[in-house]
């Protein structure tokens, strides 16, 4: 069987099919790294997505050669699954390779989150989760550890491993744990007018990260440090470390108002 007419479209190989053990590797491919194949296998074994991540294969002769997946080939073959690939008809150029692995993109949080919210089982829980996603100035991390604050499966499996592999609960503990503190995040924006808050600020990381761990310190008075972030100044703007921006929260929540008429 002669693979890629029509070119450029994507091929299952089964077990069957005689090109299943017989695919090979071009010289300019990397070396195979063995503990990257195990790590594979093992993601594969949790949430197989090779049909999202064909193999780009030329034919040159009656052969056909990997230019990009030979990892996820070897996978595939020790765990005895099906695999697919797409056949290229343009001519081989030894420099395609480098190139395509420098310019290659491993999937984002995002890029999973679409995924989960376009299966018919995950649908429901990750369409909500975009949603607050698209509707807050918020990450994907500090997002997904909102989640994880209320679900002790996913704290203690690893919240970003759950996610990525359709594993996002969500219930009504989690809906008001995440919507109180999307409220206390979206409470900061025109909070601060010495110097006003950037919006770069706002969205970092850091900021947010450090938000929330003083959220989660029974003893701290967000309605007081709001209180005093809008008299006071700060340095939100200048810091870039999540530990630096919760001392600066800490000292403008403890900063005492001033006295007024003398008193």
């Amino acid at each position: 069987m002669v693979l890629g007419k029509p070119y450029n479209t994507i091929h299952k190989i089964t077990k069957k099919h005689r090109l299943y053990n017989s695919l090979e590797f071009f010289g300019g491919n990397r070396n195979v790294n063995a503990k990257n194949v195990q790590c594979l296998i093992e993601a594969i074994k949790e949430c197989n997505l090779l049909p999202l991540c064909p193999l780009l294969v030329y034919r040159i002769g009656g052969e056909y050669k990997i230019a990009d997946g030979q990892h996820r080939y070897l996978a595939a073959l020790e765990l005895g699954l099906s695999f697919y690939v797409v056949v290229s008809k343009e001519p081989y150029d030894t420099s395609l390779i480098g190139r395509l692995n420098s310019n290659h993109k491993n999937w984002g949080l995002g890029d999973y989150a679409k995924y989960w919210a376009n299966q018919s089982e995950t649908s429901r829980v990750y369409k909500r989760y975009l949603e607050y996603y698209n509707e807050n100035r918020i990450i994907h991390g500090i997002l997904i550890a909102l989640y994880n604050k209320r679900h002790i499966r996913l704290h203690k499996e690893g919240g970003n491993k759950c996610f990525k592999t359709g594993g996002l609960v969500f219930n009504s503990l989690i809906r008001d744990h995440v919507e109180d503190r999307l409220y206390c995040l979206k409470k900061l924006q025109g909070a601060a007018l010495n110097p006003v808050l950037k919006p770069v600020t706002l969205r970092k990381q850091q900021f947010q990260g450090a938000i929330l761990t003083a959220l989660n310190n029974e003893h701290f008075n967000f309605k007081k440090f709001l209180k005093n972030l809008y008299r006071s100044r700060h340095r939100f703007n200048e810091l870039a470390k999540t530990v630096d921006m919760v001392h600066e929260i800490y000292r403008i929540e403890n900063l005492r108002g001033r006295k007024r008429n003398g008193k």
